[in-house]
């Protein structure tokens, strides 16, 4: 009576199972028992049947990707809404025609959550399954940064959740003698800070909050 497309519906059964009579929402625990059935049942899968302790990895990664593409408001929460605007409806009528799973590029490929998996593994140097700012601190000798053009960079990590525009140049400062030592080419930070304005557009003039990052990927 309630659920009017497939998006609702979806919301509704899925949450289901961890909350009788359903919700409006979807949370990652939701998500647990599905992309376990796929490991279960998808043929694509079959080889992981024998190594265990690789499915709830797997699981975990698969969820993690589908709330960074569709939970665009990153409240945990992903509404019938967001599911519209997304890909993992049609993404997952494809797991039911498609038997190579690396094909299914979007959230489910093996091959994307091994490269991933490695990665994690590489930056987790105690191996307990948790990246510490130690770890990172550990990695690509302490640049934590991203290009935008080649040309300038911002510095983030996982708690912070607005960058000051004003700080960032403290931090471009610093990349700026990296890149000139490796044969970068440099621009100004007023330069930089134009162009990393005219691509983000952030909704607080002088600060780029995760939202408008996300808003923008």
């Amino acid at each position: 009576m309630s659920c009017h497309d497939e998006a609702s519906r979806f919301v509704f059964l899925l949450s289901w199972f961890s909350n009788p009579g359903g919700r409006h929402w979807l949370c990652a625990e939701d998500f647990y028992p599905l992309v376990q059935d796929v490991v279960d049942t998808h043929p694509g899968l079959t080889f992981l049947k024998e190594a265990s302790e690789f499915h709830s990895r797997y699981v975990h990664t698969v969820v993690a990707r589908i709330f960074y593409c569709v939970n665009r408001s990153w409240s945990g929460r992903i509404t019938a809404k967001e599911l519209r605007k997304s890909q993992l409806l049609v993404t997952l009528r494809r797991l039911q025609e498609e038997e190579d799973i690396n094909r299914i590029t979007d959230f489910f490929s093996y091959e994307h959550f091994y490269v991933i998996y490695c990665k994690f593994w590489e930056l987790d140097t105690d191996h307990d399954l948790l990246i510490d700012r130690r770890d990172l601190a550990r990695h690509n000798d302490h640049e934590f940064f991203s290009f935008f053009n080649q040309h300038f960079v911002i510095i983030f990590s996982l708690d912070i959740v607005v960058i000051c525009l004003k700080s960032s140049e403290y931090f471009y400062e610093e990349q700026l003698q990296r890149m000139e030592a490796i044969g970068i080419e440099t621009l100004p930070f007023e330069d930089c800070l134009c162009q990393m304005l005219d691509m983000i557009h952030p909704r607080t003039p002088g600060k780029i909050s995760l939202s408008d990052l996300k808003r923008n990927t």
